[in-house]
């Protein structure tokens, strides 16, 4: 026993890689309808994505009217686009405890579930024009029009932080909604609550099912 446990320590010196965790760079296409095209950022031509297929840093996806598409990535965070929304993967990292994860939204629609990280290193943002917001254990749809510009967030649920132009904010009001314009923070006073029906939407919009359309006012 003297002499196995010295070898077993050699052993694993010799080999770091089996003391890393393994690093993944990818995220996995976990349901979609519709058409929804990634491009690649060695610029060739443009492909439909399909169930099960995986995207990478510096994928920009582009998902049309009606169509939507769940990824997932290696750490079970799931990202929703929604109609006509365009994202760019900025970063896509997991190791171990490490998740550094960056979305440029261009414009459009993101439901999100993001996992607690215990790592310091870990990151989780979305940036939109200038605003960006930074996620931990947390459930939301975040929206952007840059002909506006707007941003919005309905935040269900969790820790997310706000970066604008003043500063950081941290939303503390479960099941409510933000707006920014040019930057800035609309409400100055308490969040807008959010539509019942869009916290169900949240639900169905993950298992996949079809989203209840809001009875019209007239």
């Amino acid at each position: 026993m003297r002499r196995l446990i010295p070898a077993l320590i050699l052993f694993f010196l010799a080999s770091p890689g089996l003391l890393r965790a393994e690093a993944y760079t990818d995220a996995k296409i976990k349901k979609l309808d519709g058409t929804i095209m990634v491009q690649k950022a060695d610029g060739s031509p443009a492909f439909a994505l399909q169930t099960g297929s995986v995207v990478e840093k510096g994928d920009v996806l582009t998902c049309y009217d009606k169509s939507w598409v769940i990824l997932k990535d290696h750490r079970g965070d799931e990202i929703g686009l929604y109609g006509d929304t365009v994202v760019g993967i900025d970063e896509l990292y997991q190791e171990g405890p490490d998740r550094e994860l960056r979305l440029i939204l261009q414009r459009g629609t993101l439901y999100l579930k993001a996992n607690d990280s215990s790592s310091r290193q870990s990151f989780f943002e979305i940036n939109a024009g200038s605003v960006v917001t930074s996620l931990d254990d947390s459930q939301s749809i975040v929206n952007y029009d840059p002909t506006q510009p707007d941003f919005q967030v309905q935040y269900i649920r969790g820790k997310i932080r706000v970066i604008d132009k003043d500063g950081e904010r941290k939303l503390t009001v479960e099941g409510s909604i933000r707006d920014w314009k040019n930057n800035a923070l609309v409400q100055t006073g308490d969040p807008d609550p959010m539509d019942p029906i869009q916290i169900t939407n949240f639900d169905r919009f993950f298992n996949g099912d079809p989203l209840i359309q809001p009875t019209p006012t007239y």
